[in-house]
């Protein structure tokens, strides 16, 4: 397995910043960030935004303050009792699919080519129905979601994550 070295920062709030890779300008009127490197904001505003829309391992203690809890994995996460869960919704539409899935392998290497095949299967109609419905909720509440890769920061939550934001307005 490849592995990259990241300069980081952290600031106050413990967002940490990485500066490895520069980050790729998205085109005139699309509709989704660029893809990013791990860690990396993928906007000044995504700072903003990032308590209404995070990322959890699912074998992490579920708490009150998830808020709306969904599960965004194709499978259950081994190990991991449906009670214990405390899931609200389970979307498996919008998991990437077995073969990006195995294609990727989690391989820090192939995390930009990841992104763009990923974001390229979430075009669907109905993928776009869950993701703006996902938006939404966001704008009234803290939405949490729901892992089990080992690396988040390069994981298909992570590229969910920036997407949502994308998508949540910037609060003043």
């Amino acid at each position: 397995m490849t592995r990259h070295t990241w300069f980081s920062s952290t600031v106050a709030d413990g967002t940490v910043h990485m500066a490895a890779i520069a980050q790729r300008r998205t085109p005139p009127g699309s509709t989704c960030s660029a893809p990013v490197a791990p860690g990396q904001a993928a906007d000044p505003g995504s700072i903003k935004r990032s308590r209404m829309i995070v990322m959890k391992r699912a074998y992490e203690s579920a708490e009150a303050s998830d808020g709306y809890r969904v599960l965004v994995e194709r499978l259950w996460p081994r190990g991991v009792k449906k009670e214990n869960a405390r899931l609200d919704a389970w979307e498996k539409g919008i998991a990437p699919s077995d073969a990006l899935r195995k294609w990727y392998e989690h391989d820090p290497a192939k995390w930009i080519e990841f992104q763009q095949r990923y974001e390229r299967e979430l075009t669907n109609p109905a993928a776009q129905q869950t993701l703006d419905s996902l938006a939404k909720r966001g704008r009234r509440g803290r939405v949490t979601l729901v892992y089990s890769s080992r690396d988040g920061e390069i994981s298909a939550a992570a590229v969910l994550v920036r997407l949502l934001r994308a998508r949540v307005p910037r609060r003043g």
